[in-house]
């Protein structure tokens, strides 16, 4: 048990392989059918990492997860993990380019199988608590390019975060998870359901089963999206 505890605790340190830019170790982490769902990504393994590739790129942002110790829970062969994250974001913004700084407050819910004796991540959501943006130079103020009517819609626990992926050119954020609710709740009672079924089943849980319905797109205003295409 302690000796499957250490691994999955290194599969949850394993994500700064993200803001290193270390993409198999990253992938490695994962099973190949793993789901993410987060602020502005809900889906494979396979495509978060070519997603987040792609947001690497931008010499402009910089990017790094502060990553906590999970709580690990693990029956058999599968598990789970409630870890308290820091994200923390600096970009330039708007026509000013105003650096700002943005700290978002979280957890990541995670879903751990071994298999063939190999422990790794199947299923992982965030669920945000809160967040705050700062610019870097005190008094300045910060003058986002997203409109207002569309950032207003961002939930509060996430909306600097959101606000500042859009301002970069994100063209959809997902409606992620956020602390108190009772998405929060649904999802923590699948959590539990998840290593109550018998790991000597033939087929684990159906992912979807794990996930609540929360997944859907936050609408961005046709005028916001041409703006970045």
């Amino acid at each position: 048990m302690l000796y499957s505890e250490r691994e999955i605790a290194r599969l949850v340190a394993g994500f700064a392989f993200r803001d290193q830019q270390r993409w198999e170790d990253l992938c490695d982490l994962f099973w190949g059918d793993a789901h993410l769902s987060i602020s502005w990504f809900s889906g494979s393994i396979a495509e978060f990492v070519s997603q987040s590739r792609s947001m690497a790129a931008n010499p402009a942002m910089r990017l790094k997860h502060v990553i906590g110790q999970p709580k690990i829970e693990c029956v058999e062969n599968r598990a789970t993990g409630d870890t308290d994250i820091c994200i923390m974001v600096r970009a330039p913004i708007g026509d000013s380019a105003t650096i700002v700084d943005v700290t978002t407050w979280a957890r990541f819910v995670d879903r751990f199988e071994r298999r063939n004796g190999t422990w790794k991540i199947v299923r992982r959501v965030a669920v945000y608590d809160k967040d705050r943006a700062d610019p870097w130079a005190p008094g300045t103020l910060i003058k986002w390019r997203t409109p207002v009517h569309v950032y207003s819609r961002f939930p509060e626990a996430y909306r600097s975060l959101a606000t500042m992926l859009s301002d970069l050119g994100r063209k959809e954020m997902r409606a992620a998870i956020v602390s108190g609710t009772s998405d929060e709740q649904e999802l923590l009672a699948a959590q539990h359901g998840c290593t109550k079924t018998s790991a000597t089943d033939d087929a684990p849980p159906k992912l979807q089963e794990c996930i609540p319905h929360y997944c859907a797109p936050v609408a961005q205003s046709e005028s916001h999206r041409n703006h970045y295409n």
